[in-house]
């Protein structure tokens, strides 16, 4: 007897009934009518995964508690940034905007004037980095 091929599985997504008790069915956060998983559309699934996977589930509740804003600039932001990197505790994740995350994780010398939670946060992500930081001194007015 020769060997058969294996089945190939395939798997296709089956659309909802259109007569159905619940015909109409909502995402439980944004209230989109496009589900995906766990009563969630595609984006409030992903944003869930992504903060139960790299901030334990604290992303919102860090948010909510900087007032989602950064807490070195007061722009408006939804960025949660690791002092301690991958440590999720509520104590060690603080919001702070695009550009000064990206001061604190790609500037590699302190060769300019930040404000001193900036010049915290960069000693905590360069700790081989010597700490010293340019002072700018007023000279006297003309």
């Amino acid at each position: 007897m020769a060997a058969s091929a294996p089945a190939v599985l395939q798997i296709r997504r089956v659309p909802w009934p259109a007569r159905s008790r619940q015909r109409f069915l909502l995402c439980l956060v944004c209230g989109s009518e496009e589900l995906c998983s766990s009563g969630l559309c595609r984006r409030c699934y992903d944003a869930a995964y992504h903060s139960e996977t790299y901030f334990g589930g604290l992303k919102e509740q860090v948010l909510e508690r900087d007032g989602y804003c950064c807490r070195v600039c007061p722009t408006p932001t939804e960025i949660v940034h690791h002092r301690k990197p991958g440590l999720n505790e509520l104590r060690w994740l603080i919001t702070i905007c695009g550009a000064c995350h990206a001061t604190v994780h790609r500037l590699q010398v302190l060769d300019r004037y930040l404000p001193p939670l900036l010049v915290e946060l960069w000693g905590e992500q360069h700790p081989d980095a010597p700490a010293a930081q340019l002072q700018f001194e007023l000279g006297p007015a003309a």
